[in-house]
């Protein structure tokens, strides 16, 4: 019974963790979306390469910024994973 318990307790931590992650990374994916067709195509459709590379740019960072978060959460759910099962009796 207590075994049951615990696997029920931890597959509700990992939807709810997996629901958060979503979430906020569902907004984050939308506003980059956003900023890219509200920013960076005009300059583009305008012929206005330099400033069409600069609006580009600060999108580049901020999606890699976001990818850097992206892998360490994954890499850090892994390794948690990892150690719950090494940690089992």
């Amino acid at each position: 019974m207590r075994s049951l318990l615990i696997s029920i307790l931890s597959l509700a931590i990992l939807v709810g963790c997996w629901g958060i992650f979503y979430y906020s990374s569902g907004q984050d994916l939308d506003q980059i979306i956003k900023d890219c067709e509200d920013i960076v195509m005009p300059a583009v459709e305008g012929e206005d390469w330099d400033k069409a590379y600069d609006n580009f740019k600060v999108q580049y960072d901020r999606w890699h910024e976001y990818r850097k978060g992206l892998f360490s959460f994954l890499i850090r759910r892994k390794s948690t994973m990892q150690t719950a099962l090494l940690l089992r009796p």
